[in-house]
């Protein structure tokens, strides 16, 4: 059983670009790949989502110049503790901008700050 985020709250985005080539860096994980391929949600506007490997995960953004602009992100549910480390992590490494979220670990075992500066990830457990 795999230790799971109940809930990633989103404090702040501002300027989080991430470039597409980092999410085809994962290699395969069993019989699935940890992101599936962007989903355009306006054409017009290039938004799109991507999703990742766990029940609720996903980073919407705008497509630009081979980069996502990112105005949201989820994590949380089954197999999210996956997720956030294997994949959630290694995008932001590769990120540029500024992200602060909350995450609250399964049953409140734990809370932690994230903030993400430039690709500079660090972490204080809270709780």
């Amino acid at each position: 059983m795999s230790y799971n985020v109940d809930n990633f709250k989103v404090k702040k985005i501002e300027n989080l670009v991430i470039p597409v080539k980092a999410f085809y860096a994962f290699p395969k994980q069993g019989r699935y790949d940890m992101f599936g391929q962007p989903k355009i949600l306006d054409i017009m506007t290039n938004e799109v989502v991507i999703e990742g490997d766990c029940e609720c995960s996903e980073i919407k953004g705008i497509l630009k110049d081979g980069n996502i602009h990112v105005s949201s992100i989820s994590c949380y549910g089954e197999g999210s503790g996956h997720f956030y480390e294997e994949g959630l992590k290694p995008l932001l490494k590769a990120s540029t901008g500024v992200l602060k979220a909350t995450v609250v670990w399964e049953d409140g075992d734990s809370v932690n700050k994230l903030t993400v500066t430039d690709g500079v990830f660090k972490e204080k457990e809270l709780l």
